[in-house]
């Protein structure tokens, strides 16, 4: 199983993102790593949603949008919150792109997000 020592793991990966190809293989592990049920780092998940969502915008909203459903889920500080404000960014961003459907979604999402706080 994966453990503690995927703690040191996670953050390298999240400090390792200079070069583009170095950053697609990060993103990926960090996928795989949540998908696999890996303990996010302690208190943690917030800080590396956001690195992700800063160093790539487009392709690790999604990721970003899973870690911060986690942190909220282990009711790390700030996730919550965090996770409403990435769930209606991505809702606004499928707007502007003309995705009504997505949009939709992500900004319903969003309000549910908020009445669970």
């Amino acid at each position: 199983g994966l453990d503690e020592p995927s703690f040191g793991l996670w953050s390298a990966l999240a400090l390792h993102g200079d070069a583009e190809a170095a950053q697609r293989a990060a993103l990926t592990v960090v996928a795989t790593l949540l998908r696999l049920g890996a303990p996010l780092p302690p208190r943690g998940g917030v800080g590396l949603a956001r690195v992700i969502r800063a160093t790539s915008p487009d392709e690790g909203l999604e990721l970003s949008l899973a870690l911060l459903r986690a942190a909220s889920s282990a009711r790390e500080v700030g996730a919550a919150e965090a996770y409403l404000e990435a769930a209606r960014e991505r809702g606004w961003r499928a707007a502007a792109a003309g995705e009504r459907d997505e949009a939709l979604r992500w900004l319903r999402e969003a309000r549910r997000a908020s009445t669970q706080r």
